[in-house]
This record gives structure tokens, sequence and C-alpha cells, in this order.
């Protein structure tokens, strides 16, 4: 499974160095989408939207990007003027780098990637292994 993480990484590359130049950090970057779908949320809807990431902000993270007006606290956390700026930039880097690699793969082998990375996204959902209990560890 070397190769799902490393294929991550490498087509992310690029929007990573967007989210850098943002001043953003993953959990940011991952508030502001969660926010921008499926915001507004109180703190502890957002924790549980971003649970399954293994990624949460904690309270001066979530400091920090609402002093930064990317976030604002209004009947709960959602994208400010600032947040949403920049998600949209990032989304845009995002669509760009996809339609890049649909050209690359061909329109099947992109259809065929999605049905299987579909698959490990649910298959990852049921794994019952954690950090406490691998290799026999309790």
């Amino acid at each position: 499974m070397y190769l799902l993480p490393r294929a991550h990484f490498q087509s992310s590359s690029a929007t990573r160095a967007l989210w850098r130049e943002l001043e953003l950090t993953e959990t940011d970057m991952l508030v502001l989408s969660a926010l921008s779908m499926k915001g507004p949320l109180d703190r502890e809807n957002l924790h549980a939207e971003l649970a399954h990431t293994g990624l949460s902000p904690d309270d001066l993270s979530l400091e920090g990007l609402l002093a930064r007006g990317m976030v604002i606290e209004e009947a709960g956390l959602q994208l400010g003027e600032k947040g949403r700026s920049a998600f949209i930039r990032i989304l845009a880097m995002s669509k760009a780098v996809e339609n890049e690699l649909v050209k690359s793969l061909g329109s099947d082998g992109a259809i065929e990637l999605k049905r299987l990375l579909r698959n490990v996204i649910e298959a990852s959902g049921r794994l019952e292994i954690s950090a406490s209990n691998f290799l026999g560890q309790t």
C-alpha cells in the first residue's frame, strides 16, 4: 500500500505548496473544506466531520483561523471571506491537477481509478487496527 500515500503526496504537491503560500496547515485546509461543504458547524460537529482524517483542529488552531478572518463564528463556525477566497484558489488548483491527471490516465483509466479509490475508502473505513492494537499490542 506504499503506492497509495505516495500517489497522494505526489499528486497533491502543487496544492500543498499553495497551502503553504497561504500559511495554512493540512488541518486548517481540512477545516476550510468541511466548512465549505457543511458549515456553519459548532466545534463538536466540526470535530465529528473530520474524525475520519485523524486530524482535528485544537482550540489554538481554530483561534488562529478566526484571528486571520479565514473562519468566522456566527451561528457556528463558517468560512470568512478570506477563507472562502483561499478555498476557491485551492479548489481551482486541485481541479487543474485533476484535469492533468485525467489527460494522462485517459478517461477509462480515470474512471477505474475513482472506482478503486472508492473501494479503498470504503474498506479502510471498516478497519479495526489502531496504534494500540497492531502486532498484538494492547
